[in-house]
């Protein structure tokens, strides 16, 4: 948990975290594309629900698309496994987006021996190149 939170930290120092904002023409592209879910703390945090070796993350959120930064975006889409026309109709849909409050319901939360991961439904019309 401590090497995620640090990669999280380091991540977020190299490059521009979005949420729901559009690029401007000028920056590099976003590094994703995310829905923050600041109420899932509260869940997690409640005792009995994550084993005592996990740590919540800081700042929990649903990714809806990975861009990756500086990469082209014919390997971003490729990366999360959707077609060009795929990948700009959902781009084009999350820039729509910038700046929406969406409900989102948590409706599982899967926990291994590393991870806990939490299933979600989203509402329609939200893209969602993360599966």
């Amino acid at each position: 948990a401590d090497r995620i939170q640090a990669e999280e930290r380091q991540r977020a120092k190299r490059s521009e975290v979005v949420d729901l904002e559009v690029p401007r023409p000028e920056s590099p592209l976003p590094l994703f594309w995310r829905i923050d879910m600041p109420d899932v703390s509260k869940v997690l945090s409640q005792r009995g629900v994550l084993p005592r070796s996990f740590l919540p993350v800081v700042r929990p959120h649903v990714t809806l698309l990975y861009i990756g930064g500086d990469l082209s975006e014919e390997r971003a889409a490729a990366r999360a496994g959707l077609s060009m026309s795929e990948f700009q109709a959902a781009k084009q849909t999350l820039e729509g987006l910038k700046g929406a409050t969406v409900a989102i319901k948590m409706t599982e939360i899967i926990i291994d021996e590393n991870v806990a991961c939490a299933l979600v439904d989203l509402p329609e019309g939200v893209p969602c190149g993360s599966k």
